[in-house]
């Protein structure tokens, strides 16, 4: 009897944690973190390219790369991002159970129901579990390795040595899913080193022979990149250390679900944050409180003569003690803000400390106490669940809040519809890698200024798919130099637009073909507009990019234009935009729209050529590219090209 129910209550434990990480799938938030494991996966597949180092970070030198190797398996079977979350939502669930099993050897089954229910409805945990980027599958590996090391480390297990490998294999792949995750070898050595006796040294010698050659990979990967491997070190070196509260409350916050509503779904639809927030508190203050209660009761077991009398259990309350605290230690006394997810290397120790607590009183005859707890659980469950449920709203209701960076996961995938049937290279202000990611394959993806489109663009020879993000719904939208809408605006829920444009040059009014010694070329010219004094006309002017010239990095050549008057003395000059020189390739042209005055005085010449904005001579001029026109059977080399005289 006791058994089925136990299994029933688990059950329905998996059911609402699963319920609560899948719900609202398209609400995930896409965002440039999120979309690079996915990146790497794809130009592993399409582009043969193996990185021995991943994303770079904001606190140290680059995580390793393994998170992305994880994904490309599901990645070459569905070219869709959604292959990778079903990846980490999937585990992240399954870690629901990993550490229900866990804990119950340490606290016993029906305690063990409580930290998994704790763990199963947490708000903070739900939202790492419910993303792609390197650190996603920290959840399921740290249960993963704590189900498999304890009871190893308690003797409960027929198969230690399986056991231990699997805790060392899952620690050797977890550590090289993202860097922090390395900080894991504290506890785990910790506690190898404490249960030494129970430990089978050929496995243990196996599973550091599989993390030393990760470790190797990665650290040639490092040294691949010495220089900003250095500066990043140095860096992190240099900042000031101090003690911070920061690691403390967040690893009370994966227990309880404490602040959730304080930061997230502030604007749903609902408007209903003020009572959850008063509500979240309440629950959060029930389960600090059995926190410490879990603590203090640790400790008090471990100390003379309680020690003597709890035998057997000291050590699985030991390994709860330092697997939950010594994380916490190491992230108390630094120079860089802690966040939350750092705090998942605690997982699910906190929570069985929770359940250590309440252990006691699930033994007590009277029903009461039992129903109690139970009740305290659904009512945190149900606020937990709904402070998760209105993030997702929240998400859905405003999607364009964060652009060009971050989309829910639905609007970006129905971006990615566009570019996959567009197939051309892509412009825009999102992030390079999100494109590629949306589009499932790899291709030409290129950041640009937005606000220089209508005047300065890049064109490929096959025309280029332009992306332009507007918030304002009363903004009319500008389109960019030669582009063409492709199909309708797409209109979120916040009525943000997103408008895409296939821009391209089919021919050019006025052909040229004028290199220079940048290996970039005039290639012609076109104008409208009336002559009379005083009206305005515009000129269009393009520029061929020949081959890539390899002093391009230090480079910022922008177009312009010159009027003269009749005695050549200068009348206006009008400057272009700066299209990057490493986001050119060869063939690309850049078309840039000027829009001029026609001088009172007559007639006047226009001339054009280009300058580089970054690097002024001493005297306050510019370096400008020398072009090569041929007159009268000789070759004249000037930076300015005389379009005509009018």
């Amino acid at each position: 009897m006791n058994n089925h129910f136990e299994r029933f209550v688990l059950l329905l434990i998996l059911v609402i944690g699963a319920g609560l990480r899948f719900q609202h799938l398209g609400a995930i938030e896409y965002n440039v973190d999120q979309v690079y494991p996915i990146y790497q996966s794809i130009m592993t597949l399409d582009e043969g390219d193996f990185p021995l180092a991943g994303q770079g970070t904001s606190v140290l030198f680059a995580n390793p790369p393994l998170t992305g190797y994880f994904f490309a398996p599901l990645i070459a079977l569905v070219r869709h991002p959604i292959a990778a979350y079903l990846l980490t939502l999937i585990l992240n669930t399954f870690a629901i159970w990993l550490a229900y099993r866990a804990l119950s050897r340490l606290v016993g089954a029906r305690p063990a129901l409580i930290g998994a229910a704790l763990f199963a409805v947490n708000p903070w945990i739900i939202e790492d579990s419910r993303r792609t980027w390197v650190q996603s599958l920290s959840p399921f590996f740290v249960c993963l390795i704590f189900w498999a090391l304890v009871p190893v480390l308690t003797n409960q297990t027929p198969h230690p040595r399986r056991r231990l490998l699997i805790a060392l294999v899952g620690f050797a792949l977890f550590a090289h899913t993202y860097l922090l995750a390395y900080a894991l070898a504290a506890p785990l050595g910790l506690l190898i080193l404490i249960f030494w006796r129970r430990i089978p040294k050929p496995t243990l010698i196996l599973g550091g022979f599989i993390f030393t050659v990760l470790m190797t990979l990665y650290g040639i990967g490092l040294a691949r990149q010495w220089d900003d491997t250095t500066r990043r070190s140095e860096a992190f070196a240099s900042g000031d250390s101090k003690l911070s509260g920061e690691a403390l409350s967040h690893a009370i916050r994966l227990v309880t679900g404490w602040g959730y509503a304080d930061v997230r779904g502030q604007r749903a639809p609902a408007a209903d944050q003020s009572l959850r927030e008063t509500l979240s508190l309440f629950s959060a203050a029930i389960w600090t409180l059995a926190l410490l209660a879990g603590i203090i009761l640790a400790l008090l077991r471990l100390s003379p003569p309680f020690s003597t009398k709890w035998g057997k259990g000291a050590g699985g309350i030991l390994i709860l003690l330092i697997w939950f605290i010594l994380p916490i230690l190491m992230m108390s006394y630094v120079s860089r803000k802690v966040h939350p997810f750092y705090l998942l290397l605690t997982v699910p120790a906190g929570h069985g400390l929770v359940a250590l607590a309440l252990a006691p009183l699930l033994r007590r005859p009277k029903p009461a106490i039992p129903a109690v707890i139970g009740a305290a659980l659904i009512f945190t469950g149900a606020i937990n669940g709904l402070n998760t449920v209105r993030f997702a709203q929240a998400t859905l209701a405003h999607p364009g809040e964060d652009l060009p960076e971050t989309l829910p996961l639905v609007d970006a995938a129905r971006v990615g519809e566009t570019i996959r049937a567009a197939k051309l290279p892509v412009f825009s202000a999102m992030n390079e890698w999100t494109p590629i990611t949306l589009n499932g394959h790899s291709l030409r993806t290129e950041w640009g200024t937005p606000s220089d489109f209508p005047t300065a663009v890049l064109v490929p020879p096959e025309g280029a798919l332009y992306i332009l993000f507007e918030r304002d719904p009363n903004a009319a939208i500008i389109p960019p130099l030669h582009g063409d809408p492709i199909e309708s605006p797409l209109v979120l829920a916040d009525d943000t637009r997103i408008t895409f444009w296939r821009v391209h040059v089919d021919s050019i009014q006025h052909p040229a073909a004028l290199p220079s010694d940048i290996d970039v070329s005039f290639a012609g010219w076109a104008m409208t507009g009336d002559s009379t004094p005083g009206a305005t006309i515009t000129l269009d002017t393009y520029w061929r990019i020949e081959t890539l010239h390899p002093e391009r990095g230090i480079w910022g050549f922008a177009p312009f234009a010159h009027l003269y008057d009749a005695n050549g003395q200068p009348v206006a000059n009008v400057d272009g935009a700066v299209i990057s020189p490493l986001t050119w390739q060869p063939g690309d042209l850049i078309a840039q729209r000027f829009t001029l005055t026609v001088p009172a005085d007559t007639p006047y010449t226009i001339r054009v050529g280009l300058y580089d904005k970054v690097r002024p001579r001493a005297d306050g001029s510019f370096i400008n590219a020398i072009f090569r026109i041929p007159t009268n059977e000789e070759i004249e080399y000037s930076a300015e090209i005389q379009l005509e005289e009018r």
